[in-house]
């Protein structure tokens, strides 16, 4: 393995290649200036070697250096996480093809892809990252080959992809056994503050904040119904938060809130005399990262097997944000009655609202209210009407409301959509003393044929309302309903379809999700990206544990760590196999170094002949290159002198190891001297 050896303009083209494959899933998570600079890099490159021209100085380079991490630090300056060491790492990679010349920079730069590549599991957990990195990884191991390879028998470069896809294939079993065995740990993104953004709900709502989730089409959730039941869809209410508390602005979750966990404390009063009417649907779901800590479940739910901490209107939460993808199960009741009955307190905490501010609505509310001889259900249902028979439209392109907005929504505009809707409806239930919150989630959901699963997507967040009656409790009114069909402006599809409202716009919408191949090729591509979320990302320590323990019962702390001792002994006792059986090099230091040197002298166009000793080649090469010849020479003579004095039988083995070490520094320094 000559590492000293320049590297072949083609050799030099595809460690460009793989440089720039590394990093370009990294360029749209890092700052716009820095993704041009790694770009700039490889560019710059390219065209040095198209233009055979020298690599930048020394100088040069250290000018990059301190600008491109003076910037990253600036850039970054009191943030903290994965981000930051990316950001550096990504550049330092970008920066190492500046310095591309010698085999081992060749080594460098491909052990680094690999490094980058694996590097995007910090932010992204898809079947297409992992496909992606098994990519980089094939072509960093055919780099290896080739440039490991004899120049005598140098093969294309499809040739070593095969054999690389072999290497590959022959690793499955190890890493089969890895993956299982290997003790599970959380995360090292599980503690730091980053934001993970899979869904777009908070614990606050203003319109606008679900009209920007509206146009999106990534995915939310997926829920698979263990019984194959799937409710329809004017059924499918996927609650998340609830919001009872309005500042005139937004709704947000009630402060102060008790919460109760599933597991470790009796039920509540109130929820042993909830009642939970109708056929039970089991349901689960596979829930993304979301980097917080709700759980969706559907309209009205009581957990599985999963510990969950609730809150008195059952919206369920998990102890821990949610950082990878998470499973859990429910039984969903679609039929109930919740709190049929309300405390002082817990009457007053639902019909709070602020003392000044929207008094046209309030008054317009208690109107109604008298028209409706104070009646509860006649009131609600009134203000639903109003909504149907009056100029109400529903679009996502509402006008921005700033002060009084629900004065303004209900008597200027007259334009939003289910945040509007919902948010004016139980205002003016709460204006004349009725028990009422807006509740946020989402609404339907795809089905998919290849697994008989739901996919629910941002476009498919809702925001509807929740009033209480005496005796019959919470009950669930969605006034976007009652909009006629007529007066919809625009639907969160059209929206999605546009391609100036949606980062996926061109494999989401238009014209693409009218050809039913196409919509048969991402209804399958999702389905496969179950399975991997299935298989792969949600195998964590309790999985892990319940599949061991079905070899070996309960698995203990000390039987796991038998097993890890064994599986250890085994890799450990197949890797001095593979060294003992492995051919071992026949040269020594000194031989290895005079090969590098008869190498380099071949890529200036002097190559040794065969059959042909040292000192012939000293003389040929002397007489062609007569400024070389006094280091020719003297290489050559250390040599000759250093080999042959090894071969002694009086000569110490560690000072004649200790001699060819010192010669073959030489040898190689003088050689460089020659270039």
């Amino acid at each position: 393995m000559v590492v000293n050896k320049h590297v072949s303009p083609s050799v030099c083209f595809s460690l460009i290649t793989i440089n720039l494959l590394a990093l370009f899933p990294h360029l749209n998570l890092l700052p716009l200036w820095l993704a041009c600079f790694c770009c700039l890099c490889v560019v710059w490159r390219l065209f040095l070697l198209k233009k055979q021209m020298p690599l930048p100085r020394t100088f040069t380079k250290l000018v990059l250096i301190i600008f491109v991490s003076s910037g990253v630090l600036i850039q970054y300056i009191g943030k903290s996480g994965p981000e930051v060491g990316v950001s550096l790492l990504t550049v330092a990679f970008a920066l190492k093809i500046l310095e591309l010349q010698w085999v081992r920079d060749g080594y460098v730069i491909t052990i680094l892809s690999i490094f980058i590549a694996c590097m995007w599991f910090l932010f992204s957990m898809t079947l297409f990252t992992g496909l992606y990195a098994v990519f980089i990884f094939t072509l960093a191991i055919a780099l290896f080959v080739q440039m490991n390879r004899n120049p005598d028998h140098q093969k294309s470069f499809v040739s070593n992809i095969k054999y690389a896809c072999i290497m590959l294939l022959q690793s499955i079993p190890m890493m089969v056994i890895l993956f299982v065995f290997f003790p599970r740990v959380d995360p090292i993104w599980a503690n730091n503050n980053q934001k993970i953004d899979a869904t777009g709900l908070k614990e606050t709502m203003s319109p606008s904040d679900l009209a920007d989730m509206a146009g999106k089409n990534q995915l939310a959730f997926r829920v698979e119904f263990l019984k194959g039941q799937i409710p329809k869809e004017n059924q499918l209410y996927w609650r998340a938060l609830i919001l009872s508390e309005f500042d005139g602005l937004e709704w947000s979750v009630k402060s102060g809130e008790d919460f109760y966990h599933t597991v470790k404390m009796n039920s509540p009063l109130w929820l042993r005399e909830t009642q939970f009417l109708g056929k039970p649907i089991p349901y689960r779901v596979i829930l993304p990262a979301t980097g917080q800590r709700f759980a969706v479940s559907l309209e009205l739910s009581k957990p599985g097997t999963e510990e969950f901490l609730y809150t008195r209107d059952l919206r369920f939460l998990f102890p821990d944000k949610i950082v990878q993808t998470k499973e859990y199960e429910m039984v969903a009741y679609q039929k109930f009655i919740l709190e049929n009955r309300l405390s002082k307190l817990r009457y007053d905490q639902e019909t709070k609202l602020p003392i000044e501010g929207n008094e046209r609505s309030k008054s317009y509310a208690k109107k109604m209210f008298e028209r409706a001889d104070q009646h509860p259900r006649v009131y609600i249902q009134s203000i639903l009407n109003s909504f149907k028979q009056d100029p109400f439209f529903y679009t996502l392109k509402a006008p921005k409301l700033e002060k009084d907005i629900i004065d303004a929504f209900l008597f200027d505009s007259r334009k939003g959509f289910c945040a509007h809707y919902a948010s004016a409806l139980v205002f003016l239930a709460r204006s004349v003393g009725i028990p009422a919150r807006v509740v946020v989630g989402y609404q339907g959901g795809e089905i998919n044929p290849f697994g008989q699963y739901l996919v629910v997507k941002q476009l498919d967040a809702h925001a509807w309302s929740e009033i209480w009656f005496e005796e019959a409790g919470w009950v669930r009114y969605d006034p976007t309903t009652y909009i006629a069909e007529s007066r919809v402006l625009d639907t969160p599809e059209q929206m999605a379809g546009d391609a100036t409202a949606s980062e996926d716009a061109i494999l989401a919408g238009g014209s693409f999700q009218q050809w039913a191949g196409f919509r048969a090729m991402r209804q399958w591509g999702d389905y496969m990206e179950l399975k991997w979320n299935k298989v792969v990302v949600s195998f964590d320590k309790e999985r892990q544990e319940a599949l061991l323990s079905q070899f070996w019962g309960k698995l203990t702390r000390q039987l796991f760590l038998m097993l890890s001792a064994v599986a250890l002994f085994l890799m450990g006792a197949l890797f001095i196999w593979f060294w003992l059986t492995s051919k071992k090099s026949e040269l020594n230091e000194l031989e290895r170094a005079y090969l590098e040197y008869c190498a380099l002298l071949e890529e200036n166009g002097f190559e040794r002949k065969k059959g042909e000793t040292p000192e012939e080649f000293c003389r040929r090469i002397s007489v062609l290159k007569p400024d070389w010849a006094q280091t020719l020479r003297m290489i050559t003579d250390i040599f000759y002198q250093e080999y042959y004095a090894s071969l002694e039988p009086s000569a110490s083995l560690k000072v004649s190891r200790k001699k060819c070490k010192k010669a073959a520094h030489a040898i190689v320094r003088l050689a460089k001297s020659l270039m």
